[in-house]
């Protein structure tokens, strides 16, 4: 679910990648991805969620979709996606991807995740030379290119992407949750702790990769939250400071925002990864635990 939840993945790939393939789909598949709409004093705001790939003949574009698009004042996304972000990833690449002289990738895991390494390469036919020397976030980003580059015939850019696209075409005003810093805080995490179980989890979902896309993308289009609770937990069970970096505390921090957004007197469009609206400490349970209005699942 981490593959496909973190928007600087997408970021990052888009830049290195003319387009995603344009494939004809024999029969279109009607989507009815999970929306929520909280009511504040003053402000609404529409909580969607996105997947950030997608099969090309997939219909999420519902009528409450397209009319809550249509009633917003504000569209909210998780990161700007533009030239800064990917210059500053490629940035960051060059001064914190390579281990210390003498580290070693490999020395860095325990037995089983070595295991998941030597499968995850086998696999993408990269020699362990190419990775030994790079820090395990790089080693992640590397294997998201080549599993991207993998499923470009069968996937196009995701709901937020056309989100993104539209509201720029309306010139909508447009905000962030986040910042570029943020979210390469997340993606070079400064704790080496969370920065190897990331990896490690990332290795581990490695093994059901195309069974797990398939699987988020059925319970997506059929609005089914609890089976992608179900997925999320499942990959995080054996990392909860990896959980805790990239959903739960940034869940936390998303709620004061959206809270302070029902405070003015405008109807906001967030969309966000769907990872982050499922769940007990999904968005919308926060918010309802601090005793907001919340209709949806």
């Amino acid at each position: 679910m981490k593959r496909f939840a973190a928007l600087f993945f997408l970021a990052f790939l888009a830049a290195f990648a003319p387009a995603l393939a344009q494939t004809t789909a024999p029969q279109t598949v009607q989507a009815q991805p999970a929306l929520w709409r909280v009511q504040g004093d003053h402000g609404t705001v529409y909580l969607f969620g996105s997947i950030h790939v997608l099969p090309p003949n997939v219909d999420w574009q519902t009528p409450q979709v397209k009319r809550a698009a249509k009633r917003a004042d504000v569209f909210v996304f998780e990161i700007p996606l533009g030239v800064d972000t990917v210059n500053r990833i490629t940035a960051l690449v060059g001064e914190r991807g390579t281990l210390a002289p003498g580290q070693s990738l490999r020395q860095m895991l325990p037995p089983d995740s070595q295991a998941d390494l030597d499968k995850a390469l086998a696999s993408l036919q990269l020699p362990e030379t190419a990775v030994d020397n790079k820090r395990p976030w790089l080693v992640s980003l590397m294997i998201d290119a080549v599993l991207m580059r993998k499923h470009m015939q069968q996937f196009e850019f995701g709901a937020d992407h056309i989100l993104t696209q539209q509201a720029t075409d309306r010139k909508m005003e447009i905000r962030y949750l986040e910042t570029v810093d943020q979210q390469l805080a997340l993606l070079a995490p400064g704790d080496p702790t969370v920065e190897l179980q990331s990896f490690e989890a990332e290795l581990k979902s490695f093994q059901t990769e195309d069974s797990d896309l398939v699987a988020v993308t059925d319970a997506w289009e059929k609005g089914d939250t609890a089976a992608l609770d179900d997925i999320t937990n499942k990959e995080f069970k054996d990392h909860p400071e990896a959980r805790a970096a990239f959903f739960t505390d940034r869940n936390r921090n998303w709620v004061k925002e959206i809270e302070a957004m029902l405070h003015e007197r405008k109807i906001f469009f967030i969309s966000v990864g769907v990872g982050h609206l499922v769940g007990k400490d999904g968005v919308p349970n926060l918010l309802r635990a601090d005793g907001y209005k919340v209709e949806g699942p």
